[in-house]
């Protein structure tokens, strides 16, 4: 068990299963790595269709009983058994590789979009408009991602 620690990509990479709370970022980070899951508890409300999406992407399970994780935990890393395998298969098709460059798409279009729009609106000092440096910023900050 660690605490805290920016390496968590480096700690995913290395394991072959994750044990978590159904945590929408943990889950993103661990399919992205291909990492299966055992998913061992949620908020209620908030993150129960983030155990529906693993499970039913075939990435992991959901068990909040120590018992039936040691059990599966014992039973997947049995020499020659392919359940992990799967699962980080699955894990591998579900996870979204491309996720940060997307977002960084969308921004980037965000703030072209709302450029021009304000420029069309308020002409060239469109500087002086209410949002005008926030989408400049966005602009100029997804620019030099890209």
């Amino acid at each position: 068990v660690v605490g805290y620690t920016d390496k968590m990509h480096q700690w995913m990479r290395a394991a072959d299963l994750l044990l978590s709370k159904a945590g929408p970022s943990t889950i993103s980070e661990a399919l992205a790595t291909g990492l299966p899951l055992v998913l061992t508890g949620y908020l209620p409300g908030q993150e129960e269709a983030n155990i529906r999406f693993v499970v039913d992407s075939g990435a992991g399970v959901y068990q909040s009983a120590p018992e039936e994780i040691a059990h599966l935990v014992q039973l997947w890393t049995t020499p020659g058994n392919p359940v992990l395998q799967e699962m980080a298969a699955h894990a591998r098709q579900a996870g979204r590789q491309e996720a940060a460059k997307n977002a960084v798409d969308i921004l980037y279009d965000l703030g072209e979009n709302a450029q021009s729009l304000l420029r069309r609106h308020w002409g060239p000092p469109y500087k002086h408009a209410k949002g005008a440096k926030f989408f400049d910023r966005i602009a100029s900050v997804t620019r030099n991602a890209l």
